[in-house]
């Protein structure tokens, strides 16, 4: 009777184990399970608030309860992202320069490169011309034979020049000092009937003008 009660002791002792360990198992798989939950639920509660940007797309409101604006998406960068600023863009203004203008010297030519010929307009001085023209020619100038212009009554003497010889009349007009007001274009007309092909043409008038020798 003793060994049968023992043995019931035995098996009993044996379901208390067995159950003992079903629970145990029971209870750790049941807190593992809320433990995995709850991480679950805190890594999207981080990435909620680690991505502000997640809710300002959508227009909803955060898990903190606040409120986005969309139209803050733009300005608001996710953490981890790269930023790149954007160049200003300036323009340099060129200073304005003002070329200066160009002066071109003319030069009188050599006096021995052209002809001048001196015209006797005054009635009744005879040899005026040829004096005048005896002058020029010890200055150096290239002389034509001298003679009386058409017109024997004129008053202002004058140095007429050819086209391109306005220069080179201002530097007879300086042998004799002359103003430069006796200095004239020549006339289509012929001042003479032997005037020739002189670049310059002295007309002597009953002036005195252009007869001595500039002192």
């Amino acid at each position: 009777m003793g060994s049968k009660f023992a043995g019931t002791d035995v098996v009993r002792g044996a379901l208390v184990v067995i159950v003992a360990f079903a629970l145990g198992v029971f209870v750790m798989t049941k807190l593992t399970a809320d433990d995995s939950s709850t991480s679950t639920q805190q890594e999207a509660a981080d990435d909620e608030f680690a991505d502000p940007t997640s809710e300002i797309r959508t227009g909803q409101t955060n898990k903190g309860g606040f409120e986005v604006d969309p139209s803050l998406s733009s300005q608001i960068t996710p953490p981890g992202a790269t930023t790149t600023a954007t160049p200003e863009t300036t323009t340099d203004e060129m200073p304005t320069t003002t070329a200066a203008p160009t002066t071109t010297v003319i030069k009188p030519k050599d006096v021995n490169t052209y002809t001048v010929v001196v015209l006797n307009g005054v009635d009744g001085a005879a040899g005026i011309a040829g004096a005048s023209a005896d002058i020029l020619n010890e200055a150096g100038f290239q002389m034509a034979p001298s003679g009386n212009a058409t017109d024997r009554s004129v008053e202002e003497s004058a140095i007429f020049y050819a086209e391109g010889f306005e220069i080179d009349a201002q530097q007879v007009a300086n042998v004799f000092k002359a103003p430069a007001t006796v200095i004239k274009p020549l006339p289509a007309d012929s001042l003479a009937e032997d005037q020739g092909d002189a670049s310059i043409v002295v007309l002597l008038g009953s002036d005195g003008q252009l007869r001595e020798i500039a002192s």
